[in-house]
């Protein structure tokens, strides 16, 4: 039995890990997680996240050290039932059809099967928490400081956070609308040229752009977002596969057209915030970031 225990403490702890490490590349999607649910800001969401990381990770370790494994485990179970309840939500939501990213993006799943994942994490868990017993050591504060500064600090050194302050003005851009292909909604043209606007242009192959289409999929759920349109580029193929994992559920034109790199100079994604006809902003993949997206309140 004592034997059995060890092995189930190690491959906990090693699950844990996994998890955690696998969540940061990429890191955006579990970033826009928390947001889409509104557990946090866009301009927190990157902290929070690496958080949420950095608790998987220090269970992980915690499990593998065998310091007060009982304590490790209701740790466990409470963190288990916090991602079953956001993945009951999300089923009662939006269904079962989406990637809950539990495993980040190497090993999708849907959300019922993380739940089922979870129910057998829940009760491995349970078995630790009524057989688990706490090795001697003499140095106890070291045993947990060395896990707890590595956990908390990898998640930041591994995938560190985009500091950087970006923005364009108008007089660093020109977007000329009269080359862009008409984008229609129930057969009317949309007029870029009233209110405010937001012109994304993606490439179906690129991942960048299916980051800032997430971005956009969730900005589009807050009060007062602009109207979103797309330029896509790409086989026709691979567009419902892009529409259906980004969930962007705008209107949009598939511009296979050499103007497509000549309107965003061969830079992409490049989205473009309108108001009345005139580029306001423009974001790339990097550029594009949380910060920038709060500030559009702002503007």
């Amino acid at each position: 039995m004592k034997k059995a225990s060890i092995i189930l403490r190690i491959l906990l702890g090693s699950l844990f890990l996994f998890s955690g490490i696998v969540k940061l590349y990429p890191i955006e999607p579990f970033e826009l997680l928390f947001v889409d649910i509104g557990i946090t800001s866009w301009s927190f969401s990157p902290v929070f996240a690496r958080i949420i990381i950095g608790i998987e990770i220090f269970i992980g370790l915690l499990f593998i050290f065998q310091f007060r494994p009982k304590v490790t485990a209701l740790t466990a179970l409470a963190v288990l039932l916090f991602f079953t309840a956001y993945l009951i939500y999300i089923i009662i939501t939006e269904g079962n059809d989406s990637n809950c990213g539990c495993l980040g993006q190497l090993l999708p799943m849907t959300p019922l099967q993380s739940i089922g994942k979870n129910a057998v994490l829940l009760i491995a868990c349970s078995l630790l928490l009524w057989k688990g017993k706490a090795i001697s050591f003499q140095w106890k504060p070291l045993l947990v400081a060395i896990p707890l500064i590595t956990a908390f600090s990898l998640p930041f050194i591994l995938n560190p956070m985009n500091l950087t302050d970006y923005s364009a003005s108008s007089n660093e851009m020109v977007l000329d609308l009269k080359r862009l292909p008409e984008i229609k909604v129930e057969n009317t043209v949309v007029n870029l040229k009233e209110g405010e606007k937001i012109v994304a242009f993606l490439a179906l192959f690129c991942e960048h752009c299916k980051y800032a289409a997430q971005k956009l999929s969730v900005l589009n759920k807050k009060p007062q977002a602009p109207e979103i349109y797309l330029i896509l580029y790409g086989e026709e193929e691979k567009l419902s596969d892009f529409l259906n994992e980004t969930k962007a559920n705008f209107p949009y034109v598939l511009f296979n057209n050499p103007d497509f790199f000549t309107l965003t100079g061969g830079v992409f994604p490049s989205i473009f915030y309108l108001k009345d006809g005139q580029p306001i902003k423009r974001w790339t993949g990097k550029t594009f970031t949380y910060g920038e997206i709060e500030n559009l309140k702002k503007i």
